[in-house]
């Protein structure tokens, strides 16, 4: 793969990562406008009124963030892809796993990409290989 389609991979990447963030606000936007109606005064806290307000916030929130994680899965499973067609086919069997965030499923789109790799077999130039494809 040559420095042009490394480019365009990292810019399709980049407007991917755009997308989520988007997407995201956009959700945030609309769920904003329940919580507003959020009765605060005294006395009015435990009203049915109220813990209908919050159920649906709750849902709304937790709706995004199933939906936002898994648009991040699938976004770091691009990456990876990627990262191996500019290193080529990998010398042998291994796992990627997630660690914070992630691991949680409570990825956001400005969640840092914490991961490590299992490998099969070890060799200077299998260990290489990983280490390459983990900074791609």
């Amino acid at each position: 793969m040559d420095g042009e389609e490394q480019k365009t991979i990292t810019e399709k990447l980049k407007t991917d990562l755009t997308g989520i963030r988007s997407w995201t606000e956009d959700e945030l936007n609309k769920v904003g406008p329940i919580i507003d109606k959020f009765d605060c005064q005294p006395g009015n806290l435990q009203s049915d009124g109220n813990k209908a307000t919050a159920r649906k916030w709750v849902e709304n929130m937790t709706r995004i963030s199933k939906q936002c994680n898994e648009k991040m899965v699938e976004f770091t499973r691009d990456i990876v892809k990627h990262a191996i067609e500019v290193c080529g086919t990998p010398p042998c069997d291994f796992s990627l796993a997630t660690m914070g965030s992630a691991a949680k499923g409570e990825t956001t789109p400005y969640s840092d990409l914490e991961f490590f790799i299992l490998i099969k077999e070890s060799s200077e130039d299998i260990v290489r290989y990983f280490e390459t494809l983990s900074m791609s």
